[in-house]
């Protein structure tokens, strides 16, 4: 074979070669390409459960709020017929009445230091016996608490702090003016709303000054 023939045969051989290299150069790009969109589907996956999740928690918050804001005017509303001529309050600081013939149910001292009395007794279900529990009637709305779509867990309650007055001279300076139509003083009203799923919790609270 001359010196023609051989270049010849390797330009043959070159050429033959390189459509094979082009096919796998494609290949190459082809799986990149597939891990990239397979990367853009699982993000896209991600984010879409992470908005359905957040959806559910921000709907189940604002039942829990809609609970307790029902129970804050429930108590509201309440209130004056609770503690109108009612003088059998909690002597001791910190603790609520559980006297329900006596329309004291709810009513409650704060406490000097420590923990408040909403957080004792208002998140502890051990403490039925003080609070009071959100009620229907036919002005309020009933809240589910069967496992249905925007039912919640418990019904929502609330508790009554009976506060002195700061502006007030006379202040609670003994048991025995507690309640007493003299003495001057503010209810804090706490109310707790629940949502559907566990942990889920609304804290509302109002103080209210009685008009003289």
């Amino acid at each position: 074979m001359d010196m023609t023939q051989t270049m010849k045969a390797r330009a043959a051989y070159v050429r033959l070669r390189l459509p094979s290299r082009q096919r796998g150069a494609t290949l190459l790009v082809g799986i990149i390409f597939l891990i990239v969109l397979m990367l853009l589907g699982i993000s896209a996956a991600t984010i879409s459960s992470l908005d359905e999740r957040m959806a559910r928690n921000y709907r189940d918050r604002n039942i829990a709020f809609q609970a307790a804001e029902a129970a804050l005017v429930q108590a509201r509303a309440m209130q004056a017929q609770k503690l109108s001529g009612y003088f059998g309050f909690p002597s001791v600081a910190g603790s609520c009445s559980s006297d329900e013939d006596a329309a004291g149910k709810g009513l409650c001292r704060p406490a000097q230091e420590g923990q408040p009395v909403w957080e004792a007794i208002l998140r502890d279900d051990d403490g039925a016996d003080f609070f009071i529990e959100y009620a229907s009637s036919e002005e309020s709305a009933a809240f589910k608490t069967d496992g249905s779509p925007g039912s919640v867990r418990k019904p929502p309650r609330y508790l009554i702090e009976i506060l002195p007055d700061l502006g007030s001279t006379d202040g609670l300076s003994t048991s025995a003016e507690y309640g007493a139509s003299k003495v001057r003083v503010l209810y804090r009203i706490s109310a707790l709303g629940f949502g559907s799923n566990e942990g889920t919790q609304v804290l509302l609270q109002e103080v209210v000054r009685p008009q003289p």
